[in-house]
Order: structure tokens, then sequence, then C-alpha cells
């Protein structure tokens, strides 16, 4: 299954973006995340798994590859957790990050949530489940991290901070 959430992500400055997000992700660290743009197109899609993270941008056909370590993915989602801490917390496991609250619901219960908040300092990413789905492609190809084919790839090193499409609609207030 897939989650379709309503995804924000909050600096303590107080901007914030919001947008949609489908997800998978399964233990110990396999991801598959794509934002979608308001109309619904893919802008950014996350798949990580095996320590390696791609982060592809399909208008630009460019994937930045590397490791799933927690500088890499704070670009993407501003919170400083790695590939495993953010699988781990998404599937309601312990997370060993230091000065990071987690808040999950449904709280003891393995899988994807219904909400989850990751804050640290007023950096805060949150989740909101809209629906769950069943995925129409196998999972032996998400959470890999690799990139689709015929991108160009370069380093994750070299990505600057991803800049997410902001879809007020999307918000926590229902629309």
């Amino acid at each position: 299954m897939m989650g379709v959430y309503r995804a924000k992500l909050e600096k303590p400055s107080g901007e914030a973006r919001r947008f949609r997000l489908l997800l998978y992700a399964t233990l110990p660290d396999r991801l598959h995340a794509e934002v979608l743009s308001p109309v619904g197109t893919t802008e950014l899609i996350v798949d990580g798994g095996s320590g390696r993270v791609a982060v592809t941008i399909p208008r630009e056909r460019v994937s930045y590859t590397g490791s799933g370590n927690a500088e890499g993915l704070e670009k993407i989602l501003g919170v400083h957790l790695s590939l495993e801490d953010l699988v781990h917390a998404l599937l309601g496991r312990p997370v060993d990050a230091a000065g990071y609250r987690v808040a999950r619901e449904p709280e003891g219960e393995s899988g994807l949530p219904s909400t989850l908040e990751i804050d640290r300092s007023g950096h805060r990413f949150s989740l909101r489940l809209k629906k769950m789905q069943p995925l129409r492609v196998s999972t032996s190809g998400l959470g890999n991290g690799e990139p689709p084919p015929g991108m160009e790839v370069l380093p994750l090193e070299s990505l600057e901070t991803v800049e997410l499409p902001d879809d007020p609609a999307a918000g926590e207030d229902g629309r």
C-alpha cells in the first residue's frame, strides 16, 4: 500500500510549504516518496534503500545520488535524520536522533502513520494521511536508492536545498 498525504515543511522563521505526498516505506530503510504539484504532476522523487538515496527532479531530468545520511536528507526535508531513522519514524520504530521530537499516530502500531510530526528547533516536517491506495507497480523497483532510467546523474553533495511546490489546498484545513 502507498499513503497519500498532506505534508508540511516549516522553518523556524514561520515560512511553510504544503504539498501532497505519495509515500511507500518498509524496514530497514526502504523509502519511495513523490511530491506532487497542485495539478498532480510529480515534482520530486526521493527513493532510498540500502543506505543510498536518489533525489530526482523529473522536469529537469536530473537525479542526485549519494549516501542516505542525515546531511543529504536535510537538504530535502529540513530535518537532520538519516534515511534509516526517517523510515523508522514513519513506521513506528524508535528513532535514536538526539534533539528530535517525533509524534506519531497511531502510537505503538507498525505501518504508515495517520499523522506524523518530526520537530527539532522549529524545523518541522508533518504528515496527515488522506487515504491509502494500492501500489500500481511492483515494490521491487521501489526503495532501492537508484535514479529512474534516462536521468542525468549528479552527486547528492551538489544538490542545493530543494524548493518544494507550495499547495495551500494540501494544508491541514481539509480542503
